[in-house]
C-alpha cells in the first residue's frame, strides 16, 4: 500500500526531480513484478491469458494506477523524465508498445 501511494504521488508530482525518482522506482518495480511472474509461470506465455498482456498479468490490480501515469510521463516536459519513461515503455511492452498505446489495455480504467 505504501509503495502504491508513493508511485501514485511521485509519478504525477510537479517537480521533475521527484517525477524522475518515481519513474525510476516504477521501472524497477515493474521489472521485479515481471521477473516474479515469469519465474512462477515460466518464460513461455502459455500461462498468460490471451486477452491480457504480460504486464497486466504481472501487475494485476496496479495496472489502472500505473499505466496512465507511465503513459503520460512519456510526454512530460522535462527531457530526462520523458526519455526515461519512453525507454521504460519499450522495455515493458516491447514490440507491442504501439498496440498498447493505441488500443489501451483491458483493465485500465482510472
Amino acid at each position: 500500500l505504501v509503495l502504491k501511494e508513493t508511485l501514485k504521488g511521485t509519478l504525477a508530482d510537479n517537480w521533475s526531480q521527484v517525477r524522475m525518482a518515481g519513474s525510476v522506482l516504477c521501472r524497477r518495480f515493474v521489472q521485479a513484478l515481471l521477473k516474479i511472474y515469469k519465474s512462477r509461470n515460466g518464460d513461455n506465455e502459455d500461462g498468460v491469458d490471451e486477452d491480457l498482456t504480460l504486464f497486466e498479468c504481472a501487475a494485476g490490480d496496479l495496472v489502472p494506477m500505473l499505466l496512465p501515469r507511465m503513459c503520460l510521463n512519456r510526454f512530460y516536459l522535462a527531457q530526462g523524465v520523458k526519455l526515461y519513461s519512453q525507454e521504460t515503455w519499450k522495455e515493458v511492452f516491447g514490440s507491442h508498445a504501439h498496440a498498447a498505446d493505441e488500443e489501451g489495455l483491458h483493465s485500465s480504467g482510472e
